[in-house]
């Protein structure tokens, strides 16, 4: 199965997890989501796996952007690191 992942970006503290994927399952249905924490805060970051090209798009183009708390989000296509 073919997976396609944003980056979420500029996450604050707070942040609980069933609050960003309810913000990032708008666009489309979400497969799979990374959300690391450290002492059960939020590290400021997370990935959002779609199953789809289009939910993709749609993610960045509806969240990249928004303000969520007191932080405006930043929604971006994830990028494989080569070893």
């Amino acid at each position: 199965m073919v997976s396609y992942s944003v980056r979420v970006s500029n996450l604050f503290p707070e942040c609980q997890e069933q609050d960003l994927r309810e913000i990032m399952s708008r666009p489309g249905r979400i497969s799979r989501m990374y959300f690391p924490t450290v002492d059960g805060k939020a590290k400021g970051y997370a990935y959002v796996n779609y199953g789809t090209m289009d939910e993709v798009t749609r993610a960045i183009e509806m969240v990249d952007g928004l303000r969520f708390g007191s932080v405006i989000l930043r929604v971006e296509i994830s990028q494989n690191k080569k070893p």
